[in-house]
């Protein structure tokens, strides 16, 4: 079976919905963090060459950031291909300051 994958450009088309998707998905799983965008999203300039970055955020680095990314891939894989432009970050409110760039709080 031949798979066809969008190109980039026609993926970053619906950034704003899987965003939409990723902020639901944070949020019923982890209801006390934040959700930012940052990066060229968040600045306005999306090019062919872009990703999505997500920034959640949590008063307290969680013990484990790979542990709250595999249980939000876990249920984002469903919904968002797993080739889609889209880097999630997990960090603590401390190191929210050293995102160099425009962040967007979306929560």
């Amino acid at each position: 079976m031949k798979v066809r994958i969008k190109p980039e450009l026609s993926l970053l088309k619906e950034w704003k919905n899987v965003v939409r998707e990723v902020i639901r998905i944070v949020k019923t799983l982890y209801p006390s963090s934040e959700v930012y965008l940052a990066g060229g999203a968040a600045e306005g300039r999306l090019t062919v060459l872009s990703d999505i970055d997500v920034l959640v955020v949590f008063d307290e680095l969680p013990s484990d950031r790979a542990d709250v990314l595999a249980k939000l891939w876990e249920v984002l894989e469903a919904r968002i291909p797993i080739y889609y432009p889209i880097q999630i970050h997990v960090l603590g409110r401390s190191e929210l300051s050293r995102i160099k760039g425009k962040k967007v709080r979306l929560t």
